[in-house]
């Protein structure tokens, strides 16, 4: 099954989640299966992920090990390189926001148990093992 069907399945409007690294509060604000994509409300700025990029998560992660999160509240040409960050933004609705979508995705994934995630600095995260059969 994949990531944005999960999400679909398993993952209520209104959920509240915590940033990795500073614990701040956040909620699933809407999940749209026609326009294909997740919206959270983080504070009062909406943070938008589309299925193509939930879907392709795994695949961004399968064999690297840890992978850096880079919580960088940067345009997409400043990105670092490899960094899940980038990849969340490359894969993005807007490439022109600079807020971090990292800090927002990686919650719900761990949610899934599809990831674990390192909070200690650098924040990393990588693929669960058992993910991959999912």
């Amino acid at each position: 099954m994949s990531v944005f069907d999960r999400i679909l399945k398993e993952v209520p409007e209104g959920l509240v989640l915590y940033t990795p690294v500073k614990r701040k509060r956040f909620v699933v604000k809407s999940i749209e299966s026609k326009r294909e994509r997740m919206v959270f409300l983080a504070g009062t700025t909406p943070i938008e992920v589309s299925k193509k990029c939930w879907n392709g998560v795994p695949d961004f992660l399968r064999g690297k090990g840890w992978v850096e999160i880079r919580l960088e509240h940067v345009v997409l040409d400043k990105l670092r390189e490899g960094s899940f960050e980038k990849y969340l933004r490359e894969n993005s609705l807007d490439d022109t926001t600079r807020e971090s979508q990292g800090s927002y995705a990686v919650p719900l994934l761990k949610y899934l148990d599809i990831v674990e995630v390192n909070p200690s600095p650098p924040s990393r995260i990588r693929l669960k093992q058992s993910s991959t059969e999912k």
